[in-house]
C-alpha cells in the first residue's frame, strides 16, 4: 500500500515582505540547533541555479561564518542528472532507463537541416536557424506541458488562414520525422528528459517515503506540470514539506475564487487545488524571534499589492477601501511608505535616475540595492552609467560572447573574406586587438592607416577585393602595403577559397575558420587566441559546436556564418570578479529569491513589464489555445507574481520612461491599477513622484553658465593665405569663406567613405563618367542604337564603382532610362557643335598689384560651335538657373570661359577664343528642355566672364589683408551646396544663438 495516500500535507508560505531566501536560512538552522547531521542529510529543491546560490550565501551569511554542514542544493528548473541521481539512492537503473538528451546545438542544426529538406522551404540558411530555435522552443512546451503532437491533426486547419494551413503541414511532417531521428540514436529532447527525471524521482519518492529524507522544496508555484507532480509528494513526505513564495492567505474569499491566469496568485491556487488542500491549512514560516533585523514590510504596503492585483470582478470593494483600511488601522498614508515613482521622458533619463539612485545606496555601508527589470537595453544603460563613477555592476544576464572581443573577432573574419567584398569589416577586423599581425611589432607603424587612406577611402577606382587591393598597392609604389597585403592573403587564402556556392561540411569551414584566426591572433609574444577566461570559454563553445558538426550536413560558407553568429550569440559569459558586492542588476527570474535594501523595478511599460505577446512563426494565438499550450495570460501572471514579490521589498523605486525611439508609452497596468487604488483611498498619486533624484540626474551634467560659441572669423597671416584657386572653388569661397579657409589654408579634406555611399551625387558621378567615355569613344558620328551603347557604358561605370551584384542591378534600374533623353539630347547637339576635349584642364595667373594669383580648373566637356566654343557641364541635378550664371551667383563657367579666353587651356590643345555657349547639362530623364540651363552669345558671354574676373580679382584682394577675416556664412541668404565643414565652424550652435537673440553671438 503506498505509504502517501493518507499521508497529511506540509505546506508553508513565506509571506511576501519577508526576505525569502534568509527567512529559509534561519529557520533551518534553527531547526538544526543540537543537529549537526540536520542540515547534511537534508535536501532543499529550488526554483533555479541562481536560487541555490543565494541561499548557500544566506546560510553562511547567518551562521557568521561558522563551520556549517550545509543541505544538498538542487534546481528543480535545471535538472543535473548528478545531482539528482543522489537522490535516488543509489537505484541507478532508474537513471539508466531514461535515454540521454540531445546537445542543444546538435539539435538546432538538425532541426535547421529538417526545415531546409522540407517540402516548399525557400528561405536561407540564416532564416533556418532562426526557425529552428522556434521549433526546439514548441518542441520544449509542447513536452513540458506533457501534450503529444500527435494532437496536431485536431487543430482542425480549415478554421484558420491558408498560410497558417501551410505552416501546420510543414510542421506536421517535421514533427512526424523527428521522434524516429531521435530514437536511432537513443536520445530524447532536453526538456523531456527533465519531465521524465522529475517524475521518475516523484514516483521515487512515493513509493518510498522513508528513504526521501528531509525535503524542502521552496519558492517554486508549481507551473510546471511535471514540477506539480513533485510539490504533491513532496507535500506528503513524513520529513517534506512545501514552502510557497508570497500566497496571500488574507485576499477575501470572493477575489480567490474568481482569479484568472494573469492573477500572481492563481498558480498557487491551482497547486493547493491538486493538492485538496484549504488556503486556510496553509502554515507562515517567519523568522526567527531573535533575528529582528529580518523585520517585514509595512503591512500597508501587502495591503496596496492585493489592491493593485485584485481581480476584475471584485474592484468594486474599492469603493470602500478607505473605511476598510481604517477598520484595521492602517492609513492611506502607510500605503506609500518607502515608496518612490519617477516617470523619466526617454530610457536615457530613466537609466540615468536609477545608477543615481544606486550610487547612492553605497554611501550607507553595507546597503544593498538590486535593479529589477526585464529590458535589457535598459540595464546596459544602467551599466554604462554607473562606469562614470567606476562601479562595474553584476548583471545576471551576462554578456553574449558574440559581443565580447573574441567573438567579435571571430564573426569579423568570417565578414571580411566573405563576397562582396566588404571595406568596412576588413579594416574592423585589421584594428582588432586579437588581429596581432596587423600591429607592432609584426607590422610597421602607420602602414595600416596607409593601406585605409591610399587604396581603401577612394571616391572611385575602390578594390573589387584583396587581391585588387593588392595590384593596386603594387602600381600605386606602396612597397609595404603591398608586401603585407601579400601576407595576409596567403593567411585568409584557406577561409577565401571556401567562397562559392557550392556545399561543404560544416567540418571544412570550421577549420579553416579557426586555423586562419589562430595565425590571425599569433603574437611575438607567443599571445594566443584562447587564452584567458573569454578564450577558455569560447574554446569550450566551439568544441561543442564541433563535436556536432556532422549533423549540420552539407552548408554554404553563409549558413556556417548563421550558425557560428547564432551560437556566439547563445554563449553567456560572465564576469567570475571585478564587479560591485552589494549592487546587482536581475531579471524576473533571477530576482525570485533574491532580496536588497533598496529594490529598483524599472522598464514599467506595457509590452516591456509585463511583456507583450511574442510573435511564434509556428502557432497562431487560437492554435496554441486549441493544442493546448500556455498563452499570454500564463507568463502575464508570472509577471504579476514577480512584482508583487519586488513590490513587498522593504524601500522600492519604480521607473519608466513615457516614450521609447520616440514613441509614446503606456504605463504597466499595475502602475495603471495603483493609480486608481491611491484615488480610492483619497490619496493624490503625485506625492509618490517628489523624490529628488530625477532632479540631481539633471544637474550632474548640469552647467551654470554658458559662453556661446562665437561665428569663426579666422584671421592667418598673409603668407598662409593662398595664392591660387579653382574655379570651383570660387562660389564656395564667395558663400562661406571659413570653408574656404579650412581646405585651401588648413589643408583639410574629407575621407571619403569605405563604402561607396550611394546617393544622388554617386548617382550624378556615375552618369558623367559613362556619358564623358561615349562621347571621346565617338568624338565625331554618333554610333547606330546610341541609347544601347551609353547604356552599355553606363552599365559599366556602375560596375566598377559597385561591386555587389544586387547593388548594380538596382541601380541600372534607377539610372538605366536616362541614358535614352541623354542620347537623344547628344544627337541634336551634334548637329550644330563639335566635340573638341573632355576632362581638360587649364590655368592663368593673374597679376593683381605685383603678386601673381593662379587661378585653374578642368572643364567637363569643351565644343566648337560656328560662332565659338562651348563649355559644358554635366551635373545630376540642383538649382543652376541660367539667370544665376548671368548675375555671377555661379561663377565657375563665366571662369572657364575667362580662361578659354586668355589661352589658359593651350596645353590641352585647344587655343584661345571666345566662348559662344555656356551650359549646365542635368543629366536626367527629363525630356522637355528643364534639363538644360544655357546662356548663348559670344559677346553676352564675353561681358559675364569679364564681370566676374574683376569679382575674382576684388575677393582676392580683400583677403590678401590680414585684417579681412575667412568668416563663416557671412550672408545667411547663401549657402554652399555642400558643405564639408559645418561641423567645424560649429554653425548649429552659433546659428541658433543668433536667431534667438536677434544679433550675432559674442
Amino acid at each position: 500500500m503506498n505509504a502517501l495516500k493518507a499521508s497529511r500535507r506540509y505546506v508553508q508560505t513565506i509571506p511576501a515582505g519577508y526576505p525569502f531566501a534568509r527567512t529559509l536560512a534561519a529557520n533551518l538552522l534553527d531547526e538544526a540547533q543540537g543537529r549537526p547531521e540536520f542540515l547534511a542529510r537534508s535536501t532543499i529543491l529550488l526554483p533555479t541555479r541562481r536560487a541555490c546560490r543565494v541561499l548557500r550565501e544566506c546560510f553562511l551569511d547567518i551562521s557568521g561564518g561558522k563551520p556549517v554542514l550545509l543541505p544538498r542544493l538542487t534546481p528543480i528548473g535545471d535538472v543535473d542528472e548528478g545531482e539528482l541521481s543522489l537522490l535516488f539512492m543509489g537505484q541507478g537503473e532508474i537513471m539508466r532507463d531514461i535515454p540521454p538528451p540531445i546537445a542543444p546545438i546538435r539539435r538546432l542544426l538538425l532541426l535547421s537541416r529538417l526545415l531546409k529538406a522540407g517540402e516548399g522551404y525557400s528561405g536561407n540558411g540564416e532564416r533556418a536557424i532562426v526557425l529552428a530555435q522556434a521549433l526546439a522552443a514548441l518542441v520544449d512546451q509542447t513536452l513540458t506541458e506533457g501534450k503529444d503532437f500527435s494532437e496536431l491533426a485536431g487543430l482542425v486547419p480549415d478554421g484558420f488562414a491558408a498560410h497558417w494551413q501551410i505552416t501546420l503541414k510543414f510542421l506536421s511532417v517535421i514533427i512526424e520525422n523527428w521522434p524516429s531521428i531521435l530514437a536511432e540514436d537513443g536520445l530524447v529532447d532536453p526538456s523531456r528528459r527533465r519531465v521524465l527525471l522529475l517524475l521518475s524521482l516523484a514516483d521515487y519518492w512515493n513509493a518510498h517515503p522513508d528513504l526521501a529524507g528531509h525535503v524542502v522544496a521552496a519558492g517554486s508555484t508549481g507551473s510546471i506540470p511535471a514540477t506539480a507532480s513533485l510539490l504533491d509528494v513532496v507535500s506528503k513526505l513524513p520529513h517534506g514539506r512545501v514552502i510557497l513564495p508570497g500566497l496571500d492567505r488574507e485576499l477575501d474569499e470572493e477575489s480567490w475564487a474568481v482569479l484568472d491566469e494573469t492573477h500572481p496568485q492563481y498558480q498557487m491556487k491551482k497547486l493547493l487545488m491538486r493538492f485538496e488542500l484549504p488556503r486556510a491549512d496553509v502554515s507562515e514560516l517567519l523568522p526567527p524571534k531573535e533575528r529582528p533585523d529580518f523585520k517585514a514590510v509595512h503591512k500597508g504596503r501587502r495591503v496596496l499589492v492585493r489592491e493593485i492585483m485584485r481581480p476584475a470582478g471584485t474592484t468594486a470593494r474599492w469603493a470602500t477601501l478607505k473605511n476598510e483600511l481604517a477598520q484595521h488601522n492602517v492609513r492611506c498614508e502607510d500605503l506609500l511608505q518607502d515608496v518612490l515613482i519617477y516617470e523619466c521622458d526617454t530610457p536615457q533619463e530613466e537609466a540615468g535616475v536609477v545608477a543615481l539612485i544606486l550610487r547612492e545606496a553605497l554611501e550607507t555601508p553595507g546597503r544593498t540595492a538590486c535593479l529589477v527589470t526585464p529590458d535589457r537595453s535598459l540595464a546596459r544603460r544602467v551599466s554604462a552609467q554607473c562606469l562614470r563613477w567606476g562601479i562595474a555592476i553584476d548583471d545576471s544576464a551576462g554578456t553574449a560572447l558574440s559581443e565580447r572581443g573574441i567573438g567579435r573577432f571571430l564573426l569579423l573574419l568570417l565578414k571580411a573574406s566573405a563576397l562582396p567584398f566588404d571595406p568596412v569589416a576588413l579594416l574592423a577586423l585589421l584594428k582588432h586587438p586579437l588581429c596581432r599581425i596587423s600591429q607592432p611589432p609584426l607590422t610597421s607603424p602607420g602602414l595600416l592607416q596607409q593601406f585605409e587612406l591610399g587604396i581603401l577611402r577612394k571616391d572611385m577606382g575602390r578594390p573589387r577585393d584583396l587581391r585588387d587591393a593588392l595590384k593596386i598597392a603594387k602600381d600605386k609604389g606602396l612597397t609595404g602595403v603591398a608586401g603585407f597585403l601579400s601576407k595576409l592573403l596567403a593567411i585568409l587564402e584557406p577561409l577565401v577559397a571556401l567562397q562559392s556556392r557550392d556545399l561543404k561540411p560544416l567540418d571544412d569551414y570550421f577549420s579553416a575558420h579557426i586555423g586562419v584566426a589562430e595565425k590571425l591572433s599569433e603574437g611575438a609574444a607567443g599571445d594566443t587566441l584562447w587564452s584567458g577566461e573569454e578564450g577558455t570559454e569560447a574554446a569550450r563553445v566551439l568544441s561543442d559546436l564541433r563535436a556536432h558538426a556532422e549533423s549540420a550536413g552539407p552548408i554554404s560558407c553563409q549558413d556556417y556564418a548563421s550558425i557560428l553568429d547564432f551560437v556566439l550569440n547563445n554563449a553567456i559569459t560572465r564576469p567570475q570578479y571585478g564587479v560591485h558586492p552589494r549592487l546587482s542588476i536581475l531579471g524576473q527570474l533571477e530576482a525570485r529569491l533574491s532580496d536588497a535594501d533598496l529594490v529598483i523595478l524599472s522598464g514599467l511599460n506595457e509590452g516591456t513589464w509585463p511583456t507583450g505577446a511574442a510573435f511564434d512563426p509556428w502557432m497562431s494565438r487560437e492554435m496554441r489555445k486549441s493544442f493546448g499550450l500556455p498563452g499570454l495570460e500564463r507568463s502575464v501572471g508570472l509577471a504579476a507574481h514577480d512584482f508583487a514579490q519586488a513590490f513587498c521589498a522593504k524601500e522600492i523605486v519604480l521607473t519608466r520612461a513615457r516614450k521609447v525611439d520616440g514613441t509614446p508609452t503606456v504605463p504597466a497596468r499595475w502602475l495603471q491599477k495603483m493609480d486608481t487604488v491611491l484615488r480610492a483611498c483619497g490619496t493624490d498619486p503625485a506625492i509618490l513622484t517628489h523624490g529628488p533624484h530625477k532632479e540631481w540626474a539633471r544637474l550632474l551634467d548640469h552647467v551654470e553658465t554658458f559662453k556661446p560659441c562665437a561665428r569663426p572669423v579666422p584671421r592667418p597671416p598673409t603668407q598662409y593665405r593662398p595664392n591660387r584657386v579653382s574655379v570651383t572653388r570660387v562660389e564656395s569661397w564667395l558663400c562661406d569663406p571659413y570653408g574656404y579657409y579650412a581646405s585651401s589654408v588648413l589643408g583639410l579634406r574629407k575621407l571619403p567613405g569605405l563604402r561607396v555611399k550611394v546617393d544622388p551625387a554617386f548617382r550624378g558621378t556615375i552618369v558623367h563618367k559613362a556619358v564623358e567615355s561615349f562621347v571621346k569613344a565617338y568624338p565625331v558620328e554618333l554610333p547606330e542604337k546610341a541609347e544601347d551603347v551609353l547604356h552599355a557604358f553606363l552599365e559599366k561605370a556602375v560596375e566598377e564603382a559597385l561591386h555587389d551584384p544586387d547593388m548594380i542591378r538596382f541601380w541600372m534600374t534607377r539610372t538605366g532610362h536616362a541614358t535614352d533623353w541623354i542620347a537623344g539630347h547628344e544627337r541634336r547637339w551634334r548637329e550644330r557643335a563639335r566635340f573638341l576635349a573632355a576632362e581638360a584642364r587649364g590655368e592663368i595667373v593673374f597679376d593683381i598689384d605685383g603678386e601673381p594669383f593662379t587661378l585653374h580648373g578642368r572643364v567637363d566637356r569643351i565644343d566648337r560651335l560656328p560662332d565659338g566654343y562651348a563649355i559644358i557641364d554635366y551635373k545630376s541635378g540642383g538649382d543652376y538657373k541660367a539667370s544665376k550664371i548671368e548675375s555671377g551667383e555661379l561663377p565657375q563657367l563665366p571662369l572657364e570661359a575667362l580662361l578659354l579666353k586668355q589661352g589658359g587651356f593651350s596645353q590641352a590643345g585647344i587655343e584661345g577664343g571666345d566662348t559662344a555657349y555656356l551650359g549646365y547639362w542635368i543629366l536626367r530623364s527629363s525630356q522637355n528642355g528643364e534639363g538644360i540651363q544655357e546662356v548663348e552669345g559670344a559677346g553676352k558671354i564675353d561681358g559675364i566672364a569679364r564681370e566676374t574676373g574683376d569679382l575674382l580679382i576684388a575677393l582676392v584682394r580683400a583677403f590678401r589683408d590680414e585684417k579681412t577675416p575667412y568668416i563663416c556664412l557671412p550672408d545667411p541668404s547663401r549657402f554652399p551646396r555642400f558643405n564639408d565643414y559645418e561641423h567645424l565652424g560649429r554653425v548649429r550652435e552659433w546659428a541658433v544663438l543668433e536667431q534667438e537673440s536677434g544679433e550675432e553671438a559674442a
